[in-house]
């Protein structure tokens, strides 16, 4: 277990090595890269760990062939009169919907957290090339704050709990909630929506979380986050949004640091 889980960071390091070098990371980028980098390193990730775009684009295809046999299936039961027919469609159609709930929800739903992945965040915000924003509103990122400590001393398994609990926290906003990668997240607020709105619930929201005490085995300890929080306009630069965003985040980050230290002493 821990040989798996250092081969896996091994990798993920290498991957956001990657991804710094880049001006933009395009949504579903990290995980084609995370795969690639496993791939030249030998380890098999498992079937669970990424679904390819060529398993996805797969999957689409058939489906889309199934509805069609289902349509031509239904008008040569209507125009028969079959009643029997047309009901074995409509069944082979909710089977259908299904699973195409079940692929959208793959496509875009982070396996872990439940939350919104980077790839949502691009086709419901950004436009096609994933550079400018579609439309107005509010963007946050958020970093845990010395997720390290956590997984280090208590597990990732305590780790990935600590996320699962701060991806329900960041829910309460009313927001949609992106993981954006690692310990970091996105949150994405529609255009009636303003920085200091914003700004008054994730500040609620943090408290409420620097209050909380978790617990794993007998042990306990307290997390926090820190934020940024930047508006957009449409056609507005992803780039520019984001980093403006990130710089607030880091000065919100050494304030918070500096808090909770004299909270400690």
């Amino acid at each position: 277990m821990l040989r798996e889980e250092s081969i896996h960071q091994k990798i993920t390091e290498e991957a956001k090595k990657q991804i710094d070098e880049m001006d933009i990371v395009l949504p579903s980028r990290y995980s084609m890269l995370f795969t690639d980098i496993a791939k030249e390193m030998e380890v098999d990730l498992g079937a669970e760990t990424f679904i390819s775009n060529e398993s996805i684009e797969d999957k689409v295809i058939e489906h889309a062939a199934q509805l069609g046999d289902s349509a031509t299936k239904a008008v040569d039961a209507m125009e028969n009169n079959d009643s029997a027919s047309l009901q074995e469609v409509i069944d082979e159609t909710l089977k259908l919907r299904e699973e195409i709930a079940s692929l959208r929800s793959a496509v875009y739903e982070d396996a872990l957290t439940g939350a919104f992945n980077r790839k949502w965040m691009q086709d419901h915000f950004m436009t096609s090339e994933g550079t400018h924003f579609r439309s107005k509103g509010v963007f946050v990122i958020v970093d845990m704050n010395d997720f390290k400590y956590i997984n280090d001393n208590f597990g990732h398994v305590s780790g990935d709990k600590v996320l699962s609990f701060i991806t329900l926290q960041l829910q309460r906003s009313g927001g949609k909630v992106i993981r954006y990668g690692g310990d970091e997240f996105c949150i994405m607020f529609e255009s009636d929506a303003t920085v200091e709105s914003v700004g008054q619930k994730m500040h609620i929201i943090r408290e409420t979380v620097i209050k909380k005490q978790l617990k794993v085995e007998d042990k306990r300890f307290k997390t926090s986050f820190s934020y940024g929080i930047s508006s957009f306009e449409t056609e507005e630069e992803v780039t520019s949004v984001i980093e403006a965003a990130d710089s607030k985040m880091y000065e919100d980050k050494i304030q918070i640091k500096a808090r909770l230290s004299k909270m400690k002493g």
